[in-house]
């Protein structure tokens, strides 16, 4: 199970921010509770952990499933923040990964950040692997990730992983 506090914002024409704190604990997320517009797998409010506020989403992908909030941002929207905060229990299985952070145009994956069965961090053009982190998350404990796209089929990337004390520190 993984537990997230997504906060996405798009610098250019519009905000788009979810805190989780709209649903009773045990709540299942849809995107009538929520400011996603759809969500793919099982997710819950949760309040056993949580950065800031009362609740967190949780998140319990079966095997190398993957559970995905989505948000779809309009296509004048070229320049994409994401930061997002993530406590993993469990790393994905051999050979799998799990999608933290996703931009696609329509259903096509332009460049994504997800989750190694190492622990690293990669993030990728479409679905080719172009950074890998040194450092691997640890188990059980908050970690963020900062995420910028700048364009759209041939985006720029830089992502950026807080670790153990500076999680959740200022950029």
């Amino acid at each position: 199970a993984a537990n997230c506090l997504p906060r996405e914002i798009s610098l250019v024409a519009s905000e788009f921010t979810e805190g989780f704190e709209t649903g009773p604990n045990a709540a299942n997320i849809t995107s009538g509770n929520t400011t996603y517009s759809s969500i793919t797998g099982t997710a819950s409010f949760d309040n056993s952990y949580f950065v800031a506020g009362a609740l967190s989403a949780k998140m319990a992908p079966a095997g190398g499933s993957a559970i995905a909030p989505k948000e779809i941002f309009p296509g004048s929207v070229t320049l994409r923040y994401f930061r997002r905060f993530f406590r993993v229990n469990a790393l994905p299985i051999t050979s799998s990964i799990a999608t933290l952070m996703r931009i696609r145009l329509s259903s096509t994956t332009m460049g994504q950040v997800v989750l190694l069965n190492s622990g690293a961090i990669q993030i990728r053009d479409a679905n080719v692997a172009v950074a890998t982190s040194t450092n691997t998350i640890s188990l059980n404990t908050w970690f963020r990730i900062e995420w910028q796209v700048n364009g759209t089929i041939s985006a720029a990337q830089t992502c950026r992983l807080f670790l153990g004390a500076t999680y959740n520190s200022a950029t």
